[in-house]
């Protein structure tokens, strides 16, 4: 990224950049990305007003992020619980330029698998309640993920997800609660965070063991950022410890990879090359043309048919991380047969 080159860009190009940006939630970033260039102040009046009023809003999410946290901590006080708040709340609590114009669907929050019945319903005792989904949905959540069904406050509409791991547990790569232990910290304000390594770990393996990348760009310069702010060889060599023992560390091979390729990071060669050298049997041509795709700016109306079938090679990819084969193909036939009902008589058709 050339924040410089912004000045150069006619209004008619930046319609379209402007479109990308904001599908993709970092139009907000960008006014602080130019704005630490000293180049917003540079821009036509047209540009400054999108970007400006991306980052009002922006401003305002991230408010409610230190209000939205300080409400759970008290929900769950009479419990004696204390949940580790992950990515996006994560990085405003701890005051992170990752914060900066980031936008927020929902909250993440991570708790034990002892702990989830219990913060389950303390929260719905304070207003907090899941959307009715299918019994199906239901047990693919309770038993099969790693998270409960999303809860929406009944009052404020704040969507918070429950995790009690990082991956699904049906997948069989569950991440061990004890490597965890020595990763966590405490915020100035009293809230649990993971600390740096294990931050930059979650985000990695968020985005290359998912199969939604309709915000990838956004999660891709997440990673960007954070590897910018820790780019020393000794960080680096424990975050690749890290991942040796949480069993993730091709994700890691990848997340380098495409950070180089994609936003010409400045990832440490030495701890590139050694896990180049690890995975040098790997056959990454398909895996190139997907996430070279897939994670680069970009928008429904302007995607071509190489994007979309990267999306669609992404999404199954994805699938078959999460499920061994003979639970992916069941739960494939059950969602198509179910699609296809509702397409033939209507979406209301399972409604009560």
């Amino acid at each position: 990224m050339h924040p410089e080159t912004a000045i150069s860009i006619s209004d008619e190009k930046w319609s379209h950049i402007l479109l990308i940006l904001r599908h993709q939630q970092v139009l907000a970033r960008y006014y602080y990305i130019l704005n630490k260039a000293q180049v917003f102040e540079q821009l036509s009046p047209y540009v400054k007003r999108h970007l400006l009023n991306s980052k009002v809003l922006a401003d305002k999410q991230k408010r409610q992020i230190f209000f939205e946290t300080e409400q759970l901590s008290k929900a769950l006080y009479t419990l004696d619980i204390n949940p580790i708040f992950l990515k996006g709340a994560a990085y405003t609590l701890i005051n992170n330029f990752v914060s900066e114009g980031r936008k927020y669907s929902y909250i993440d929050i991570l708790v034990s698998e002892e702990q989830l019945n219990y913060v389950e319903q303390s929260l719905i005792i304070d207003n907090w309640f899941g959307e009715e989904i299918s019994a199906y949905d239901q047990h693919y959540y309770r038993k099969w993920a790693h998270e409960i069904p999303p809860l929406i406050h009944a009052e404020r509409g704040t969507t918070l997800d429950v995790h009690q791991n990082w991956v699904p547990v049906v997948s069989n790569r569950s991440i061990d609660p004890t490597v965890l232990n020595g990763y966590i910290e405490e915020t100035k304000g009293g809230y649990l965070v993971l600390k740096p390594e294990a931050m930059i770990a979650h985000s990695l393996i968020h985005l290359f063991f998912d199969e939604d990348f309709k915000h990838g760009y956004r999660d891709l310069l997440d990673l960007d950022i954070l590897f910018k702010q820790h780019c020393t060889a000794l960080f680096h060599q424990n975050l690749v410890e890290l991942m040796d023992k949480l069993g993730f560390s091709f994700e890691l091979f990848l997340s380098y990879r495409y950070c180089k390729q994609l936003l010409s990071t400045p990832i440490p060669e030495e701890a590139y090359q050694a896990l180049a050298v690890r995975y040098k049997n790997k056959k990454l041509i398909l895996l190139d043309y997907i996430f070279n795709r897939v994670l680069g700016p970009s928008h429904p109306k302007y995607d071509e048919k190489p994007i979309n079938l990267a999306l669609m090679m992404a999404f199954i990819r994805g699938h078959y991380l999460k499920m061994p084969i003979p639970t992916l193909m069941f739960h494939c036939s059950y969602k198509s047969t179910i699609y296809l009902i509702e397409l033939i008589f209507g979406k209301n058709v399972f409604l009560k």
